[in-house]
């Protein structure tokens, strides 16, 4: 069963990766690190729902929301939704059931907001980068400047803020739950010891992530992902900078070698519902809704991109190359050289009226807590000296 579940958690990310090299700044694919042993919220759990105190609960309705998404059914992504059926069918039987549409049959990915406030679905998976004129704070989890450690704490940085800040760009639907990806790496053909070695290099880079690369030196070129292996094996580009999992599933290691992993890059996304229609219920089952949420939140959503790792396809590209980790003097020094990015961000949105400074600093703050969940050397060992896909 387990390889079973690890196949197609390998065919789903193929396609979330292969999705992410088509529009200009890599979208969160599945991330690929293993969760921490010892990894928990350090929150209390949220009280559960008294849903027992009416049994009858004679004023609640039933519903048959529509979930529109641009990735594929199998993404593993999708487990969010799956989950959170189990947790409604679990706080009120019978009245709520959820119909996907998927791979963008109902809605695409930049479409799919829209379709949330016109009711052209009821509830949708979100990827501010598809708009970023309308959510000009969801960018500066997308700038380099602030670090994440693993997939888990971008998470909980960026639903945290999402719910808490008040940001007027959140506030037209219901937010659900927020995703954040985990660390990307710089991916290769020749070691990078030193920011200085990527001087005059070509990589393949798009949105903001190509002024990023701009910014360590190197120069950025826009392609497609699933070119950059005939690229890089004709000597076009010399590597490419994403989330290090879509390295492995485009079989990179047979025309590369090294991989700088970084924590200095993010991208969120979110599901949302419909005012109307979460307001058509009655307010006892909207709480039972909200925390179906929030079980599902803290049980799949915080965990499925770290167990992207464990699939043996990730194993086999690990095991075959070398990887450096950005940290201590060198990353101060890619810090140093990238930083401006978001300052120049944060004075741009100060500029427009909105809370681009105060907003930087309350996700500085966040971030400094949640890392203390997951340390970056927590990050780094999972990823062993001795991986081996057959023992996986």
């Amino acid at each position: 069963m387990k390889k079973v579940i690890a196949l197609a958690l390998a065919l789903a990310m193929v396609f979330a990766f292969a999705a992410c090299g088509s529009k200009p700044a890599d979208p969160a694919p599945a991330d690929t690190a293993a969760p921490s042993a010892n990894t928990q919220a350090p929150t209390t759990e949220p009280e559960q729902p008294d849903t027992n105190a009416d049994d009858s609960h004679d004023d609640w309705i039933e519903l048959n929301l529509s979930f529109a998404t641009y990735l594929t059914e199998n993404n593993p992504m999708q487990e969010n939704i799956v989950v959170l059926q189990q947790k409604l069918d679990e706080y009120m039987p019978g009245k709520v059931t959820i119909t996907t549409y998927a791979n963008g049959t109902l809605l695409k990915g930049a479409d799919i907001y829209d379709g949330i406030l016109n009711g052209t679905c009821d509830i949708g998976v979100v990827q501010p980068d598809y708009t970023p004129a309308r959510f000009p704070l969801c960018k500066i989890f997308s700038y380099p400047g602030i670090v994440y450690n693993s997939a888990e704490v971008a998470t909980r940085v960026f639903d945290e803020w999402a719910r808490t800040s008040g940001a007027a760009e959140m506030e037209d639907a219901v937010f659900l739950m927020g995703v954040g990806s985990g660390p990307y790496c710089i991916f290769t053909k020749e070691p990078i010891t030193d920011i200085s070695d990527l001087n005059g290099k070509q990589i393949r880079a798009g949105g903001v992530n190509a002024e990023l690369i701009s910014s360590y030196g190197a120069t950025p070129v826009t392609m497609d992902i699933s070119e950059v292996y005939e690229a890089m094996r004709s000597g076009l580009i010399d590597g490419l900078y994403t989330n290090y999992g879509a390295c492995a599933f485009q079989n990179l290691e047979e025309v590369g070698t090294y991989a700088l992993v970084t924590p200095l890059s993010s991208n969120p996304s979110f599901y949302a519902m419909n005012k109307d229609v979460f307001n058509s219920m009655p307010a006892s089952q909207q709480e039972a809704f909200m925390q179906a949420c929030r079980d599902t939140f803290e049980e799949v959503t915080t965990k499925y991109q770290d167990a992207g790792l464990m699939v043996d396809r990730v194993i086999t590209f690990a095991s075959k190359t070398d990887r450096t980790y950005l940290e201590g003097d060198m990353l101060a020094d890619f810090e140093q050289a990238g930083g401006y990015l978001m300052d120049e961000l944060a004075a741009e949105l100060d500029a427009q009226g909105v809370d681009g400074t105060g907003t930087v600093e309350m996700v500085r703050e966040l971030a400094d807590k949640y890392n203390e969940l997951m340390t970056w050397d927590d990050y780094k060992a999972c990823y062993p000296e001795d991986m081996d896909p057959s023992n996986n």
